[in-house]
């Protein structure tokens, strides 16, 4: 089964702002406030960079859940 999704946002920032707060940790996690959302392993603050990970923890649909990303 194909699954297709876009997403559009507009803003003023700067392309490389916006790209470099993509990056950051910390404004995910300020964003995510709502489902409690943690960055539990890997980067857990700051920026993280190409090869480096993340484990988050959230409460979606109010169970708890724990995501690996990988920033390659």
């Amino acid at each position: 089964m194909a699954v297709y999704f876009e997403c559009f946002t507009r803003t003023t920032m700067p392309r490389q702002e916006l790209f470099e707060k993509s990056l950051s940790i910390d404004a995910h996690a300020s964003s995510m406030a709502d489902s409690a959302e943690q960055a539990i392993g890997g980067v857990t603050s700051g920026q993280i960079s190409l090869g480096e990970q993340v484990t988050w923890r959230a409460r979606h649909f109010w169970h708890p859940r724990a995501h690996d990303l990988g920033n390659q």
